[in-house]
């Protein structure tokens, strides 16, 4: 079974700049369940890396886009017509290349990977 997911973004296009929603609570399309907390700490370990490097269809080191913000959002919001839950992880990336900027806008590039490992256990639904 696949589960579409709607990609929220919101593009600025005189700034070339998109903010995609990285991370939100709840349960994601692998049917594990996320919560705010665990964001957080996903967020802040983005954050803290200095080895964290762009890439791009794991082309590593690209300087297509460089992500410009990367932050937790304190409470629900609306962005491009659609409900982001408050602890959700948003990142803005400033894309430097124009091909790359006219695949974002064709909704060719319809997402961004946090990129993360996570350890995760098994919920009894009792």
């Amino acid at each position: 079974m696949t589960k579409k997911e709607t990609i929220i973004k919101s593009l600025d296009n005189k700034l070339q700049q998109v903010t995609y929603v990285a991370l939100q609570p709840g349960v994601d399309l692998h049917g594990d369940l996320i919560e705010v907390d665990e964001i957080r700490k996903a967020k802040e370990s983005f954050n803290k890396s200095k080895t964290v490097k762009p890439n791009l269809f794991h082309l590593v080191n690209t300087s297509a886009f460089d992500v410009i913000e990367s932050y937790q959002i304190p409470c629900d919001v609306t962005l491009s017509g659609h409900f982001v839950a408050k602890g959700s992880w948003l990142q803005t990336l400033q894309i430097n290349s124009k091909e790359l900027w006219d695949m974002i806008e064709k909704d060719e590039i319809n997402g961004i990977s946090i990129g993360a490992l996570a350890e995760w256990e098994p919920i009894d639904a009792d």
